[in-house]
């Protein structure tokens, strides 16, 4: 056996721990051109990547997607091409190398190239030989030595898992990686045929499954991919690649409760991964959580994905909570690597739609449709963006042409009927959205529509009817019922809007925003078990959800079961102690309770860690003043000076000098000073019933 180590690494810096590490591998090259041996080329890059994806601080890129995307070889000497490479996908290490197979031995070279931050990357070469049959062993040890060589240091569980050998038949295994070779060269028909001989000699061969399944579905082939996922799950319960891969499946169908379930049951094992905590972001997208799915998905992002599916995502979540600019950052990063992908453009223009950036958003789609002048989807993306500038005609002649180049595509129909609508064509509209809810698969979006345009006009109750036909024709669908219960809503049937909404939280549980909404109705209802439910189930998604915690206070305060609505702010405060606004919620309840002395505490506090503000000031005179007036305390100028504190720091707020002129009134006998800031209260105003209340205070003092 060789080991060469051309490059002395002692010499090199230490990588800074807090850095991820992004690495590339190549498939090898065969320096006799065998084709029976061609099966080794992706077998370093196949294990090399199942087996570092998910290890902390290293960015694995899937061999697959990054061969099929750029292809470009990697060279032992490296050159422009390599360089250009790495400005596109940032790698930091790029690994490949060639072998050579005589007889029963293999010799293989490995190269590997490590971009340091110097002005010369640093270039390391490892030759290494052994018998047929031990190849699997050796590739376990070249990884080993690819992370010693830049630095990295494994735990020892992760260096026991690379070491360890497939179960897998040496024979199954080597049709498994040609098929994985025909995988990265994009040659779709022969890699399914060498999975499905893999799994012929090996029926439980899990990660061969769920290639499979992973092919049947991008070809459209369903069935075949739930039975393979089905089976790969059989096989490999806890691998997290395959795990991901699954729920993935299941959100990507819109099959969102056993999505739900799915996840809930993995959830500990899909967190290790970016690809797992992808998904998970994916499921908050289709269930309208997209805070949450931002949070997901930027962790994704900081774990280092393999592909650009998970900054992909990301973008979208960000779109949905309004952080266009954040989306657009990514997109465009998305398209200097992958230009020639439609998707990417097409939603770089829903971005700055959604921003009102309409000439942007027209831009980029007109550039997008250069590059493929017949795709459907950048006509459809574009026409809405015409609609929205108002060029009805040039958006209705972009969808008929649409229509006329892919008449397969019938909701281009409800599209048009749109657009029809729009230039006053209503019976031509009509007449499309009665063809389009004639088709099962339409229907729904086709009633849809219609509310839509109906409450746009501001005609509520046939809007509501629209999305009431629209609920019953087809299956359960979150826009649909929330459309339905804003309608509702308008039209102030609150009852039936609660309804709906508590259908679409059926769906979608989680969802913060309509569970505010909800808690909302339910308070004006005067239903207040049952906000407070809705804002328990918010702050049990959210622990410390600032909204929620004021709502559940409000209720419980008017409930007055005070001590319970203690416990909330306190676990809030413990968690952040600097919050103002809890400080003054939670002295407002000890006040309330009846626990007056704690109150002024409380307050206190408030005036020592924000002396400029008046909160805390009124607090303290507030309840001074009540011990005074129940005969506790003649703490009368300590009152006195804190509403006078008050009432510098806040000069709207009558209640201070108020409460000064009752303490000079009817305490002091200071008739004078009790009509000056009575006065001043009066000033400060505009309540008629109170300033009635404040004139009639100053007239009967100044007749006493």
């Amino acid at each position: 056996m060789i080991f060469k180590a051309v490059i002395i690494l002692f010499c090199l810096s230490q990588i800074c721990l807090g850095a991820r590490l992004g690495i590339v591998t190549f498939p090898w090259i065969n320096e006799r051109s065998d084709s029976l041996h061609n099966w080794i080329a992706p077998a370093f890059s196949e294990l090399f990547f199942r087996k570092l994806s998910g290890i902390d601080q290293l960015q694995v890129w899937d061999p697959v997607f990054l061969f099929q995307i750029d292809s470009a070889s990697y060279k032992s000497n490296g050159d422009t091409l390599l360089l250009n490479h790495r400005n596109k996908w940032q790698w930091d290490v790029a690994i490949g190398g060639s072998y050579l197979v005589h007889d029963d031995s293999i010799h293989v070279r490995l190269h590997l190239q490590w971009i340091t931050g110097k002005e010369e990357p640093v270039k390391m070469e490892l030759e290494q030989s052994t018998s047929y049959q031990h190849l699997n062993a050796l590739l376990s040890r070249l990884i080993l030595s690819s992370i010693s060589l830049v630095q990295y240091r494994l735990s020892e569980s992760d260096s026991l898992r690379i070491m360890q050998t497939d179960k897998t038949s040496p024979e199954a295994f080597r049709t498994y990686l040609a098929g994985y070779a025909f995988e990265m060269s994009g040659n779709v028909d022969a890699a399914i045929t060498a999975y499905s001989r893999s799994i012929e000699m090996e029926p439980r061969f899990g990660l061969a499954l769920c290639r499979l399944a992973r092919l049947h579905k991008y070809g459209s082939n369903l069935k075949q991919a739930k039975l393979h996922f089905s089976h790969a799950l059989d096989a490999a319960a806890d691998d997290p690649w395959v795990l991901a891969e699954f729920a993935d499946f299941l959100v990507d169908l819109d099959m969102v409760s056993k999505a739900v379930s799915f996840i809930q049951s993995h959830r500990k094992i899909l967190e290790t991964t970016a690809q797992g905590l992808k998904v998970i972001g994916k499921l908050y997208l289709v269930e309208g959580e997209y805070q949450r799915a931002v949070a997901a998905l930027t962790k994704a992002v900081a774990a280092g994905p393999s592909d650009l599916d998970v900054e992909f995502s990301l973008s979208m979540a960000y779109i949905a909570v309004g952080e266009t600019a954040l989306a657009v950052d990514i997109l465009n990063r998305l398209i200097r690597c992958r230009p020639d992908h439609l998707r990417y453009h097409a939603t770089l223009g829903a971005a700055f739609r959604k921003a009102g950036k309409l000439m942007e958003s027209s831009r980029v789609l007109e550039s997008a449709l250069k590059i493929d002048e017949g795709n459907p989807v950048i006509m459809i993306d574009l026409a809405h963006t015409y609609q929205q500038l108002a060029l009805y005609q040039k958006a209705i002649q972009l969808l008929q042409r649409a229509h006329e180049a892919h008449p397969q595509l019938d909701d281009i129909l409800i599209n048009l009927g749109v657009l029809y609508w729009l230039v006053d064509r209503k019976d031509d509209a009509r007449k499309l959205f009665n063809e389009a809810a004639g088709k099962t698969l339409l229907r729904q979006s086709a009633h849809t529509n219609i509310g839509n345009l109906f409450f746009t006009e501001g005609n509520i109750g046939k809007a509501i009817r629209a999305y009431r036909r629209a609920a019953s024709s087809g299956k359960k669908h979150p826009t649909v019922f929330y459309n339905l219960a804003q309608a509702c809503l308008l039209k102030g049937k609150q009852k039936k809007a609660s309804y709906y909404f508590d259908e679409l939280l059926r769906l979608s549980p989680h969802r913060i925003d309509i569970l505010l909404i909800q808690a909302a109705i339910s308070k004006d209802r005067h239903r207040y078990q049952d906000a407070e439910q809705y804002y328990l189930k918010i702050l049990d998604i959210s622990p410390y959800h600032l909204h929620a915690l004021r709502g559940l206070v409000d209720v419980l305060s008017f409930l007055r079961r005070y001590e319970e609505a203690v416990k909330p702010v306190e676990r809030y405060l413990n968690h952040n102690p600097s919050s103002k606004e809890c400080k003054v919620l939670l002295a407002q309840l000890y006040h309330q309770m009846g626990w007056t002395e704690v109150a002024i505490m409380k307050y206190q506090f408030l005036v020592r860690d924000f002396p400029d503000d008046p909160e805390g000031y009124l607090g303290v005179g507030r309840c001074t003043y009540d011990l005074i007036k129940s005969g506790k305390s003649e703490q009368y100028e300590q009152s006195i000076y804190n509403l006078k504190c008050a009432s510098e720091r806040d000069s709207l707020n009558h209640e201070p000098d108020l409460l000064i002129g009752e303490i000079y009134m009817a305490f002091k006998g200071f008739r004078d000073l009790a009509i000056e800031h009575w006065t001043k209260a009066l000033n400060r105003t505009q309540d008629k019933l109170l300033r009635k209340e404040l004139q009639l205070k100053i007239a009967r003092a100044a007749k006493e």
